[in-house]
């Protein structure tokens, strides 16, 4: 097979300059001015691993307990260094050497182009879907938090379900080997809650291609495909068993494990209480606001006093009670659903209604699925 360098390499190099400029572009004070982005998570965590962080300088090995959280507790939860570093490197040689966390965002470009060229979109429109993708107010807002690994976990995403995609469309080899390197990259970063959405996103990709070679008589080879699949992906937990382990284990003893007290009331119960556990997830309507700006009236930072049009800041400020006033204006916060914590996460109108338009053009075993 001859291949073309103009048609079939030129364009995706161009691809990976534009997601390099548009990643130096965007974060340009990490690159040029030798800043790094203030991410409140990120502070907090560097104070609990900083008891871990200095035995390792000081002692070249690793502290597995730490008294500086809690009343202690092991230190492989908080800042421990594995020995994976083959995937490692091929995070690094993914994101080209860029910084961290920066690189997150320029991984998840990536990603989402290589999962738009599975599914045979055009690279020119591959690249403007992947830049709405990486630049989306979910990855900004999150990586300005400082939940890198909330983030660095959905930018992989993309790849593994590529990967997947390539392998039940006749290219086997290929996208086995692109899921395992992708679940491996995926599975490193360690964030178990998004790799649930993504098992379960699998599961309904995987049940309609089971469907469809049902029909049409091709068990075998879905089977076939399907387990080498598998393969991939416990070669790629393999990679990480140690520490998926050690966190189950410690699980037990942790408030997500069986108490040892009974309650009177609701008896002997294992895990967190509901009202804990989904302390912040979204209310029912709350996913509207991907595509209504402020749906649920703006973060929970924003104050409805921060608007100098506000009719509330004008009754405040003819209180005639300073005190009184600066202690309501706390309580008028803009956001009314039902988390502590939030930040309006829009994707944008024209994102809904291209997809919308989209379904109607997509093949129908891939429609089905989306």
């Amino acid at each position: 097979m001859k291949i073309d360098f103009k048609k079939d390499i030129l364009p995706h190099l161009l691809a990976v300059g534009v997601f390099l400029l548009v990643t130096i572009a965007f974060f340009n004070p990490v690159f040029f001015e030798n800043k790094s982005l203030a991410q409140h998570d990120i502070q907090q965590w560097e104070g609990s691993a900083k008891e871990l962080i200095d035995y390792r300088e000081s002692t070249g090995e690793e502290g597995l307990w730490t008294n500086s959280m809690f009343g202690g507790m092991p230190g492989y939860l908080i800042n421990v260094i594995w020995s994976d570093k083959p995937v490692e490197y091929l995070h690094r040689v993914y994101t080209l050497g860029l910084p961290h966390p920066v690189r997150v965002i320029f991984a998840s470009f990536l990603s989402f182009y290589i999962l738009m060229l599975a599914f045979r979109v055009r690279p020119s429109i591959a690249v403007g879907m992947s830049l709405a993708f990486g630049l989306s107010s979910y990855m900004i807002i999150g990586l300005g938090a400082g939940h890198n690994a909330r983030i660095g976990a959905i930018a992989y995403m993309p790849l593994v379900v590529a990967g997947v995609h390539l392998a039940f469309m006749g290219k086997r080899w290929l996208g086995v080997g692109i899921t395992t390197a992708a679940m491996a990259m995926h599975l490193r970063i360690n964030h178990l809650q998004i790799t649930y959405y993504l098992l379960l996103l699998l599961v309904v990709y995987g049940i309609v291609f089971l469907i469809i070679n049902w029909k049409k008589g091709t068990l075998k080879t879905f089977g076939i495909d399907l387990g080498l699949l598998v393969a991939g992906v416990l070669i790629a937990v393999a990679s990480m068993v140690g520490k998926f382990w050690s966190t189950y284990e410690y699980g037990k003893y942790s408030m997500r494990g069986k108490s040892e007290l009974t309650s009177t009331q609701s008896g002997d119960k294992a895990g967190l209480a509901k009202d804990y556990a989904f302390q912040y997830s979204n209310g029912i309507f709350e996913p509207l606001v991907l595509i209504i700006p402020d749906f649920m009236g703006g973060s929970t930072s924003s104050l409805i006093i921060s608007d100098e049009n506000s009719e509330t800041l004008d009754a405040l400020r003819r209180s005639g009670d300073q005190e009184t006033a600066n202690q309501l204006a706390r309580f008028s916060r803009a956001y009314w659903g039902k988390q502590s914590a939030t930040a309006p996460y829009y994707a944008g109108a024209v994102i809904g209604l291209l997809f919308i338009l989209g379904i109607f053009t997509m093949d129908k075993r891939l429609k089905i699925w989306l």
